[in-house]
């Protein structure tokens, strides 16, 4: 059994040694690599394929929405509670068998608590809130971003539809302050986009990224100045928002708004898919595999 054992322990760190070196071998070559890229994105196209014609389609349908449906920009993925005691029976579940089943999945067994950070991020404490106010102060919610890179770090924004803003707020207030205890380094600022006042409390180093405002009746959270500008904008020209995308709007007709058995809808839409194919979006995946590999090798 001591030799068998010994044998096993050799292999193991012989195993390691070999992973260890194509590691480097890789991050050496993604370096190398990374030289040659000197081609303007601009010029780079993505595939030619044609949409469906949803605009016909959708001829003498009248597809109802939700009125949130008015802030997501029609390019991001779309996550709609209709209900938020859904939202804490799904939350619930993933933390209690989701994540466990998704590192099954993963190569490696790192935990990278993304949920923690990204509800961090922005000074939220989602499942608190919906367990707290349920559907007497919130009523439907949305999830939304510009792309997938859930783990390795993208713009996430949390859109509710507030019923009762005085209380809404007054609980609130008191997850910027625990930050702001945590983090004397914090900054809380008032920006303007377009002509909305937007809170901006983040921290130097990025663990807090906060960016808030009322678009009626609806409260925004972002960790992007950049998608909050892009939900504004959306809310401003509804012809960029998805309650006026014809994909969207046909998809309602098949899955209809309200639905009784619907307790969670997410939707990738035409534009969103176009994204993810194009060169922009391949060519900052693969940048992010890199990174991420190099930082594992480290």
């Amino acid at each position: 059994f001591k030799n068998s054992k010994t044998k096993i322990n050799n292999i193991i760190e012989i195993l390691q040694s070999f992973n260890k070196d194509m590691m480097t071998t890789q991050a050496k070559r993604n370096y190398e690599e990374s030289k040659n890229y000197d081609n303007d994105i601009d010029i780079l196209k993505g595939p030619d394929v044609k949409s469906h014609p949803f605009d016909l389609m959708l001829e003498g349908k009248t597809p109802k929405t939700y009125p949130i449906d008015a802030l997501v920009p029609s390019d991001f993925y779309y996550l709609h509670f209709s209900n938020i005691r859904d939202q804490i029976e799904l939350s619930e579940l993933m933390d209690r068998w989701g994540t466990n089943f998704f590192h099954l999945m993963e190569v490696s067994s790192t935990d990278s608590m993304t949920k923690e950070k990204y509800l961090g991020q922005l000074c939220l404490k989602v499942s608190e809130l919906t367990k707290l106010f349920g559907d007497k102060v919130i009523d439907d919610m949305a999830i939304c971003g510009s792309d997938p890179f859930i783990e390795e770090g993208t713009d996430l924004s949390v859109i509710f539809s507030v019923k009762n803003k005085t209380v809404f707020d007054l609980n609130v207030s008191r997850y910027f302050l625990e930050a702001k205890a945590a983090d004397k380094e914090i900054k809380d600022e008032t920006v303007d986009i377009s002509r909305f006042k937007v809170r901006a409390f983040y921290s130097p180093d990025g663990k807090v990224s906060s960016y808030s405002c009322y678009v009626n009746d609806f409260m925004v959270y972002s960790n992007s100045r950049e998608a909050v500008a892009k939900i504004i904008g959306a809310f401003e020209n509804p012809r960029k928002s998805m309650a006026k995308a014809d994909d969207y709007l046909y998809m309602r007709t098949i899955y209809e708004t309200g639905a009784a058995n619907e307790s969670a809808f997410l939707y990738l839409s035409d534009a969103h898919i176009r994204k993810l194919v194009g060169p922009e979006w391949k060519i900052g995946r693969q940048r992010r595999i890199n990174c991420e590999t190099s930082l594992r090798m480290v």
